[in-house]
């Protein structure tokens, strides 16, 4: 699952500001804290990461640096 948070007020704010705010609240609501991910590649963002149980949460900065984006992921075994 994905899911995307942007600010909607139309004043300047800094999407760095947003990014904090998003890993208090998923640390907030999951519990412990994220860790970031260094890049591997000089023009991408860092990554930060969250492993709740089977749940792996990426909070990542959008490439229009005007959202941050959450990728939810699942981590069970799938049943064949």
């Amino acid at each position: 699952m994905n899911a995307a948070i942007y600010n909607d007020q139309h004043a300047t704010f800094k999407i760095d500001s947003l990014l904090l705010d998003v890993i208090d609240w998923v640390d907030q609501t999951y519990g412990g804290e994220c860790i970031e991910i260094k890049s591997p590649v000089f023009y991408k963002e860092d990554v930060q990461v969250k492993i709740t149980g089977n749940r792996r949460i990426t909070i990542y900065p959008d490439i229009s640096g005007q959202m941050i984006n959450l990728w939810y992921v699942d981590k069970k075994p799938q049943k064949q």
